[in-house]
């Protein structure tokens, strides 16, 4: 499952309940997975900073350094990447409550 598919299915009004939970769970798994990598990149940049500030008349300095190394740009994308999980899965949420009740006729 890729995130083209993903943004495929959730573009489709016709995309099934059992479908949008699968995508749900894909999602959660894949949050988790970023999580963690996260948390290693966040403990990097702890152990980094003391010497990049050192080297900097100012913490915007050693902020715009960090964000150039590889740790910082995986830092970056990390966020990204785990905040459109979250509205996706935040959408694939009331996309099953609107189906929810739409099966109970109560739209």
């Amino acid at each position: 499952m890729t995130i083209t598919d993903i943004l495929r299915d959730l573009q489709d009004p016709n995309t099934s309940p059992g479908r949008l939970s699968a995508i749900l769970m894909f999602l959660s798994a894949d949050y988790s997975r970023k999580s963690e990598e996260f948390s290693k990149v966040v403990i990097m940049r702890a152990k980094a900073w003391k010497e990049l500030r050192a080297k900097h008349g100012s913490d915007k300095q050693a902020e715009m350094e960090w964000n150039a190394t590889p740790e910082g740009i995986a830092e970056t994308m990390l966020r990204l990447e785990m905040k459109s999980s979250e509205r996706m899965q935040s959408a694939i949420k009331a996309m099953l409550r609107t189906k929810e009740h739409e099966a109970r006729n109560q739209y």
